[in-house]
């Protein structure tokens, strides 16, 4: 049986210097840390043939990640036609190029305060989503992005950024809200062929089914994941203690994780129901793209927050949903209106 301990959130310091030694002398490639540069730019460089991540279908196979959500909860398939993004086969050899980098997908800008993750988007449309961002050990399925950091890598950056992580869920879909836990603003953004970047804050490309608009922008909690006890036998043959957001790959969850490294505060992190892709926001799976993670600051992320602070964004008006979900009540909070084309918020 797994144990595990709460009371170990940090990583031994020693450990902690070594790496953000490691990150900050990344952090000298200005295409990496230029906010202006090209995504496409920090994906240089290929690694050798990996055993597969993803596995392309069979011809005729229906896609998974072209399947969208109706009205009622069931599974449509819609075509894809779009050609953007990255091929499964660059993302197996980025992957595996990144397996042998010290800094593992991951560069902390210490002049801006802030950590940069390289990731790919996993959907565009389609599943219910526990997880913003998780590694390929993680829950590839149900992730909106495939992290290309390492989650102890992240939670070292973290530290380094001068914050300490509190107290997380205590079980998979705690229904209580993170409070205490420092919070941290992402920022997503991605450079099309031909294109101006794009950037959104997080929040603004998860659509709550129930509320019928976007998730609301209150940052992510900071909980650093736990350690787990694994027994001998159990995927090894002596007892032996792992970090079990690197063991699991998960990263940052929607859906309230006590193995992840960030969570959502929000009492809507109790179900696994809440979060979808929103569509008309998002690029073609597999585009390359950037997390931009920073200490949380209401004035400049909160929902009340001046525009004129964060005119890098896109406008809270563009890409409204076409479709209108209706929840039944319960978790998640009120059920949307089931209406179509009305003016929302966000």
């Amino acid at each position: 049986m797994l144990s595990y301990t709460r009371d170990s959130h940090s990583l031994p310091r020693l450990v902690c210097i070594v790496c953000v030694g490691l990150c900050l002398s990344g952090c000298t490639d200005d295409k990496v840390t230029d906010p202006t540069a090209t995504t496409a730019a920090a994906w240089s460089g290929s690694g050798p043939a990996a055993p597969k991540f993803f596995v392309d279908p069979e011809p005729g196979a229906v896609d998974p990640a072209a399947e969208t959500l109706t009205e009622s909860g069931s599974h449509e398939h819609q075509e894809d036609d779009s050609d953007q993004g990255m091929s499964s086969v660059e993302v197996d050899q980025r992957i595996e190029a990144l397996r042998t980098d010290p800094l593992g997908g991951c560069r902390i800008d210490m002049a801006r305060k802030r950590v940069e993750i390289q990731a790919v988007t996993l959907f565009d449309r389609g599943p219910f989503l526990e997880f913003l961002a998780c590694t390929e050990r993680g829950k590839t399925h149900e992730g909106l992005f495939l992290s290309f950091c390492s989650p102890d890598k992240l939670h070292l950056a973290c530290l380094s950024l001068g914050l300490d992580p509190g107290e997380g869920p205590e079980f998979f879909g705690d229904p209580r809200p993170i409070v205490g836990a420092p919070l941290v603003a992402i920022t997503v953004e991605w450079q099309l062929p031909g294109q101006s970047p794009v950037r959104w804050q997080a929040e603004d490309l998860l659509f709550d089914r129930h509320r019928g608009q976007a998730m609301p922008r209150v940052g992510f909690s900071f909980t650093g994941s736990r350690f787990l006890t694994l027994p001998a036998g159990y995927d090894g043959p002596a007892e032996r203690q792992i970090y079990a957001a690197l063991y699991m790959g998960s990263v940052i969850a929607v859906f309230h994780d006590p193995d992840a490294v960030l969570n959502t505060p929000l009492e809507a992190g109790g179900s696994d129901t809440t979060y979808v892709p929103y569509e008309e926001r998002l690029p073609a799976r597999f585009t390359p793209c950037r997390l931009i993670i920073e200490p949380w600051d209401a004035k400049i992320h909160g929902p009340g927050a001046d525009p004129n602070l964060r005119t890098d964004l896109q406008p809270a008006a563009a890409g409204r949903p076409r479709l209108r979900w209706v929840a039944s009540p319960g978790i998640g909070g009120p059920a949307a209106a089931a209406t179509r084309g009305q003016p929302e918020a966000r």
